[in-house]
């Protein structure tokens, strides 16, 4: 499944505020963690922690079929 151009550059704009909101030199893996993290806080509050915990999973899940790298956050956000 390809994302759509209009998501992927949704996706890049979220992780390049996100970089920039840092104060160290992240990583990618590092800046979208942060990203999920605050992602799941929001989600958490309508759908339960364990509905947030599993709606994210998945789209990691899926998206780490065509960005390697985010099999890399997935162990971040799985640890967090």
């Amino acid at each position: 499944m390809d994302a759509t151009p209009a998501a992927h550059d949704l996706a890049q704009r979220v992780l390049a505020l996100e970089s920039g909101l840092a104060e160290r030199a992240d990583t990618p893996t590092t800046s979208t963690a942060d990203a999920f993290g605050k992602l799941h806080a929001q989600l958490a509050r309508l759908v339960g922690i364990a509905g947030s915990q599993a709606l994210l999973s998945r789209s990691l899940a899926v998206a780490k079929i065509e960005t390697r790298w985010l099999a890399d956050v997935m162990s971040v956000v799985s640890a967090g």
